[in-house]
């Protein structure tokens, strides 16, 4: 089953729309201009957001997409002026030229690992996804898209997908007899910390003590015999 190219373009009184799961394709600019659809959920059998397939929804705040999808389109999400909340699925390998410009209202967007090409040939040169997106886009360490965005000198944080944390430990407090402890661990990855409680002591090591005082009683009775 097929949504066609154009099928619902400049439909602007259209404020939502139940895609049948049976749905595959989802042709380009079929929802362009609807600008008063404020939320959509793709079908799980689409794999491909073609192009301009949301240009323009400036009413649009949420999309769900589903987790097969493969390929993101140019100008697939232009000018979505209020979408604020955009989850990519672990499955998307390519995001196209201008996906997220004029998104004003995407103050972050987090790119999976699984993507390899954010950018296409536009117009005899290569255009990147992000072209005219002020937003912070968030990636993996050691990913494509990190590699990317430090090339592009594009605004970007490297994040861990899974932390890797170190065996060593910086101790914070030491533990006694009545309280716990605290160490601190260190992500060998991205350098992220986090503290965990060390256990009250079952025993104190004699050079941790602290002797009070010893009262001297010297005997002075008869010898025992």
């Amino acid at each position: 089953t097929e949504i066609g190219t154009y099928s619902f373009e400049n439909c602007s009184n259209i404020t939502s729309i139940d895609i049948p799961d049976s749905v595959r394709i989802i042709g380009g600019n079929a929802f362009k201009g609807c600008k008063s659809l404020t939320s959509i959920e793709i079908p799980e059998k689409v794999t491909v957001i073609n192009g301009s397939t949301f240009m323009e929804c400036s009413s649009l705040e949420s999309i769900t997409l589903p987790d097969g999808l493969d390929n993101i389109g140019w100008y697939a999400f232009y000018n979505c002026s209020s979408l604020s909340n955009l989850t990519i699925p672990d499955s998307v390998r390519k995001i196209n030229a201008y996906a997220f410009s004029g998104c004003i209202s995407l103050e972050s967007v987090l790119i999976p690992d699984s993507v390899n090409a954010l950018e296409d040939y536009f117009l005899f040169s290569y255009v990147s996804a992000f072209e005219d997106y002020d937003g912070l886009i968030i990636v993996y360490y050691g990913s494509f898209a990190e590699t990317y965005c430090k090339e592009k000198g594009l605004n970007y944080k490297a994040i861990c997908k899974e932390h890797v944390w170190s065996e060593d430990y910086e101790v914070i407090k030491e533990p006694t007899l009545r309280e716990p402890g605290l160490a601190e661990y260190t992500c060998e990855v991205c350098g992220d910390k986090k503290q965990e409680e060390i256990p009250v002591l079952d025993t104190m090591p004699i050079e941790n003590a602290k002797i009070r005082g010893i009262k001297d009683k010297t005997h002075t009775g008869k010898p025992v015999t």
